[in-house]
């Protein structure tokens, strides 16, 4: 149980740095409306698909089940901070630089406060999907 838990948080660690990567490079491309929905309906869908898969393990290895469904239910746990991040962030960064607030000052006084109640709860989001998948999971013997 102990290599299916190191799998399934492994999984979930390996798609939230994806997701760190690649959010960058989205985020100046031009966004329509509609394009906010499509993200938390695909991180629903992926959270009910890590929890069939840790409930329903496929034939092949059962660790590797485990490890696509940490991957599967970490859209899901970014999304309060997406929610925080979407509309309003350009601007609040764009005036707070230009009345002189350095790198530091932006990130201490804008950032820190903006989003710390969205992480905490993705934290306490991810700690409960990862237990409700751990718990689903029916020990294999291999």
């Amino acid at each position: 149980m102990m290599i299916s838990l190191l799998a399934l948080i492994g999984g979930w660690a390996l798609c939230l740095a994806l997701i760190a990567l690649v959010a960058p490079r989205v985020a100046h491309l031009r966004r329509q409306p509609a394009q906010e929905t499509y993200y938390t309906h695909a991180a629903w869908a992926s959270l009910i698909g890590a929890f069939w898969l840790s409930s329903a393990p496929p034939p092949w290895p059962f660790h590797s089940a485990m490890l696509m469904s940490g991957a599967l239910s970490a859209p899901f746990c970014t999304l309060p901070i997406y929610r925080r991040l979407v509309g309003r962030v350009e601007a609040l960064s764009r005036a707070a630089s230009g009345l002189g607030a350095g790198s530091r000052a932006r990130i201490r006084l804008l950032w820190f406060p903006l989003l710390r109640g969205p992480i905490l709860l993705s934290c306490l989001i991810s700690l409960v999907a990862l237990t409700f998948c751990f718990m689903l999971a029916k020990p294999v013997h291999v």
